[in-house]
């Protein structure tokens, strides 16, 4: 039954992108968030920002 739903949960959007930022410092922005998110009970975050997004993205 899963199966059938694929097509509306997996897209393909090209290549990754060159990220300047090493693999290391990605995983420490990230579970820097996921900390904050954890220790606030904040279940989400939504980033508006195009700054907040590549500092999250690369």
């Amino acid at each position: 039954m899963t199966d059938d739903m694929l097509h509306v949960m997996k897209w393909h959007n090209g290549e990754k992108a060159y990220s300047p930022f090493s693999d290391a410092e990605m995983n420490r922005r990230r579970n820097d968030l996921r900390g904050w998110l954890s220790e606030n009970n904040v279940d989400t975050a939504l980033f508006t920002s195009y700054h907040c997004i590549k500092y999250y993205s690369g």
